[in-house]
Protein backbone atom coordinates (compact mmCIF):
# COMPACT_ATOMS: atom_id res chain seq x y z
CA UNK A 1 0.00 0.00 0.00
CA UNK A 2 1.16 3.80 -1.01
CA UNK A 3 0.55 6.86 1.05
CA UNK A 4 -1.41 9.49 -1.32
CA UNK A 5 -1.62 13.04 -0.67
CA UNK A 6 -3.79 14.94 -3.71
CA UNK A 7 -5.65 18.22 -4.55
CA UNK A 8 -9.54 18.12 -4.83
CA UNK A 9 -10.02 20.31 -7.93
CA UNK A 10 -13.98 19.60 -8.05
CA UNK A 11 -16.09 17.69 -9.83
CA UNK A 12 -16.74 16.39 -13.83
CA UNK A 13 -18.41 14.27 -16.49
CA UNK A 14 -16.59 11.44 -17.43
CA UNK A 15 -17.95 9.81 -20.95
CA UNK A 16 -17.90 6.08 -21.92
CA UNK A 17 -19.27 3.60 -23.49
CA UNK A 18 -21.77 2.92 -20.93
CA UNK A 19 -22.92 6.62 -21.27
CA UNK A 20 -22.00 9.72 -18.64
CA UNK A 21 -21.00 9.44 -14.83
CA UNK A 22 -19.58 12.10 -12.66
CA UNK A 23 -16.41 12.21 -11.26
CA UNK A 24 -14.18 13.86 -8.20
CA UNK A 25 -10.90 15.18 -10.24
CA UNK A 26 -7.86 15.65 -8.12
CA UNK A 27 -4.97 17.21 -9.44
CA UNK A 28 -0.82 16.45 -8.55
CA UNK A 29 -0.87 13.37 -7.03
CA UNK A 30 1.90 12.04 -4.42
CA UNK A 31 2.95 8.96 -3.82
CA UNK A 32 5.23 8.63 -0.43
CA UNK A 33 6.53 12.01 -1.12
CA UNK A 34 7.17 11.71 -4.86
CA UNK A 35 5.18 12.84 -7.33
CA UNK A 36 2.86 10.55 -9.03
CA UNK A 37 0.72 11.99 -11.77
CA UNK A 38 -0.65 15.47 -12.47
CA UNK A 39 -4.29 14.41 -12.84
CA UNK A 40 -6.64 11.86 -11.37
CA UNK A 41 -10.32 11.49 -11.81
CA UNK A 42 -11.72 8.95 -8.88
CA UNK A 43 -15.68 7.74 -9.44
CA UNK A 44 -17.77 9.22 -6.75
CA UNK A 45 -16.95 6.86 -4.09
CA UNK A 46 -18.66 7.29 -0.79
CA UNK A 47 -15.32 7.58 1.26
CA UNK A 48 -14.41 11.11 -0.61
CA UNK A 49 -17.69 12.18 -1.10
CA UNK A 50 -18.34 12.26 2.46
CA UNK A 51 -15.55 14.46 3.24
CA UNK A 52 -17.68 17.29 1.73
CA UNK A 53 -14.67 18.75 0.09
CA UNK A 54 -14.32 22.29 -0.97
CA UNK A 55 -12.04 23.00 -4.19
CA UNK A 56 -8.18 22.98 -3.01
CA UNK A 57 -8.78 20.78 0.01
CA UNK A 58 -5.89 18.32 0.15
CA UNK A 59 -6.70 14.79 0.98
CA UNK A 60 -4.75 11.89 2.03
CA UNK A 61 -4.92 8.13 1.99
CA UNK A 62 -3.38 4.69 1.91
CA UNK A 63 -4.08 2.87 -1.83
CA UNK A 64 -3.14 0.73 -3.91
CA UNK A 65 -0.96 2.22 -7.14
CA UNK A 66 -0.35 -0.19 -10.43
CA UNK A 67 1.75 1.72 -13.34
CA UNK A 68 1.56 1.14 -16.63
CA UNK A 69 4.52 1.25 -18.95
CA UNK A 70 7.30 3.62 -18.43
CA UNK A 71 4.72 5.09 -15.97
CA UNK A 72 2.38 6.83 -18.45
CA UNK A 73 -0.78 5.27 -16.72
CA UNK A 74 -1.80 4.88 -12.97
CA UNK A 75 -4.50 2.87 -11.67
CA UNK A 76 -5.29 3.92 -7.95
CA UNK A 77 -7.50 1.45 -6.35
CA UNK A 78 -8.66 0.14 -2.61
CA UNK A 79 -8.30 3.38 -0.79
CA UNK A 80 -8.14 3.19 3.10
CA UNK A 81 -8.29 5.72 5.58
CA UNK A 82 -8.99 9.04 3.18
CA UNK A 83 -9.44 11.85 5.42
CA UNK A 84 -8.12 15.69 5.21
CA UNK A 85 -4.65 16.59 5.08
CA UNK A 86 -3.83 18.34 8.39
CA UNK A 87 -1.74 21.01 7.07
CA UNK A 88 -0.02 23.26 9.89
CA UNK A 89 -0.60 27.37 9.43
CA UNK A 90 -2.03 27.12 5.62
CA UNK A 91 -4.06 30.08 6.51
CA UNK A 92 -1.11 32.30 7.11
CA UNK A 93 1.24 30.71 4.31
CA UNK A 94 -1.62 31.61 1.78
CA UNK A 95 -1.65 35.29 3.13
CA UNK A 96 2.13 35.46 3.13
CA UNK A 97 2.44 34.20 -0.17
CA UNK A 98 -0.52 36.52 -1.70
CA UNK A 99 1.53 39.77 0.14
CA UNK A 100 4.64 38.64 -1.08
CA UNK A 101 4.44 37.01 -4.24
CA UNK A 102 1.29 38.82 -6.20
CA UNK A 103 1.73 41.95 -8.01
CA UNK A 104 -1.76 43.74 -7.50
CA UNK A 105 -2.17 45.86 -3.47
CA UNK A 106 -6.11 45.47 -3.74
CA UNK A 107 -8.53 43.43 -2.27
CA UNK A 108 -9.09 40.04 -3.84
CA UNK A 109 -12.66 39.22 -4.73
CA UNK A 110 -14.07 35.87 -3.28
CA UNK A 111 -13.44 34.05 -6.57
CA UNK A 112 -10.12 35.19 -6.76
CA UNK A 113 -9.55 34.24 -3.34
CA UNK A 114 -11.04 30.95 -3.99
CA UNK A 115 -8.65 30.46 -6.89
CA UNK A 116 -5.27 31.85 -5.42
CA UNK A 117 -6.34 28.93 -2.30
CA UNK A 118 -6.60 26.46 -4.72
CA UNK A 119 -3.05 27.79 -6.08
CA UNK A 120 -1.39 27.38 -2.87
CA UNK A 121 -2.99 24.24 -1.67
CA UNK A 122 -1.58 22.49 -4.79
CA UNK A 123 1.84 24.26 -3.52
CA UNK A 124 1.84 23.29 -0.24
CA UNK A 125 0.83 19.63 -1.74
CA UNK A 126 4.17 19.37 -2.98
CA UNK A 127 6.79 21.37 -0.93
CA UNK A 128 5.27 21.54 2.37
CA UNK A 129 3.70 24.22 4.53
CA UNK A 130 6.68 25.14 5.95
CA UNK A 131 6.58 29.28 5.95
CA UNK A 132 10.46 29.47 6.90
CA UNK A 133 10.67 27.97 3.33
CA UNK A 134 8.22 29.91 1.79
CA UNK A 135 9.91 33.04 3.04
CA UNK A 136 13.26 31.72 1.35
CA UNK A 137 11.70 31.47 -1.72
CA UNK A 138 12.69 34.70 -4.07
CA UNK A 139 12.00 35.85 -7.28
CA UNK A 140 12.90 38.70 -9.00
CA UNK A 141 9.87 39.82 -10.34
CA UNK A 142 5.71 39.97 -8.65
CA UNK A 143 3.36 37.35 -10.53
CA UNK A 144 -0.51 38.05 -11.45
CA UNK A 145 -1.69 34.10 -9.66
CA UNK A 146 0.40 32.02 -7.62
CA UNK A 147 -0.74 29.37 -10.15
CA UNK A 148 2.50 30.31 -11.73
CA UNK A 149 4.16 28.41 -9.31
CA UNK A 150 2.49 25.31 -10.70
CA UNK A 151 3.31 25.67 -13.88
CA UNK A 152 6.81 26.36 -13.02
CA UNK A 153 7.50 23.88 -10.65
CA UNK A 154 11.74 23.48 -11.58
CA UNK A 155 11.98 26.91 -9.78
CA UNK A 156 10.16 25.66 -7.18
CA UNK A 157 12.16 22.49 -6.77
CA UNK A 158 15.34 24.19 -7.62
CA UNK A 159 14.60 26.75 -4.33
CA UNK A 160 13.50 23.84 -1.75
CA UNK A 161 16.61 21.69 -2.68
CA UNK A 162 18.80 24.49 -1.76
CA UNK A 163 16.90 25.18 1.31
CA UNK A 164 16.79 21.52 2.25
CA UNK A 165 19.92 21.43 1.79
CA UNK A 166 20.84 24.80 3.72
CA UNK A 167 18.79 23.86 6.75
CA UNK A 168 19.91 19.66 6.84
CA UNK A 169 21.42 19.27 10.59
CA UNK A 170 20.70 22.70 11.80
CA UNK A 171 19.89 22.97 15.36
CA UNK A 172 17.96 25.61 16.80
CA UNK A 173 18.69 26.48 20.20
CA UNK A 174 15.90 27.64 22.18
CA UNK A 175 16.36 30.16 24.76
CA UNK A 176 14.51 30.31 28.18
CA UNK A 177 12.98 34.25 28.22
CA UNK A 178 12.28 35.13 31.55
CA UNK A 179 9.66 37.83 31.88
CA UNK A 180 9.56 40.28 34.36
CA UNK A 181 7.00 40.85 36.50
CA UNK A 182 6.85 44.90 36.14
CA UNK A 183 6.18 46.66 33.45
CA UNK A 184 9.42 48.06 31.76
CA UNK A 185 8.96 51.24 29.90
CA UNK A 186 5.60 52.98 28.18
CA UNK A 187 2.87 50.97 26.10
CA UNK A 188 3.40 50.61 22.23
CA UNK A 189 0.45 50.08 20.18
CA UNK A 190 0.96 48.78 16.60
CA UNK A 191 -1.56 49.39 13.97
CA UNK A 192 -2.20 45.64 11.82
CA UNK A 193 -1.66 45.96 8.08
CA UNK A 194 -4.32 45.60 6.33
CA UNK A 195 -3.52 42.48 4.09
CA UNK A 196 -4.87 41.62 0.70
CA UNK A 197 -7.07 38.62 2.47
CA UNK A 198 -8.33 41.03 5.39
CA UNK A 199 -11.54 40.78 3.52
CA UNK A 200 -12.07 36.79 4.39
CA UNK A 201 -11.98 37.75 8.09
Amino acid sequence: MSKIRATYIGTGVEIDNYGKSGVLRFADLMEDGEPLTNKYDFGSLKKIKKLKLRQGEVIEFEATVNKGLGGRSVQIKNLKEVRRADIKDFEEGLEYCINKFLKAEKKLTKKEADNERLAFSRMVNQFGSDLDFWKYVALPFKLNSLHWFNYNLEALSEQKKKFDKANKGVDIEKKEIVLEENKIGEKVLIKKKQTLMGFMK
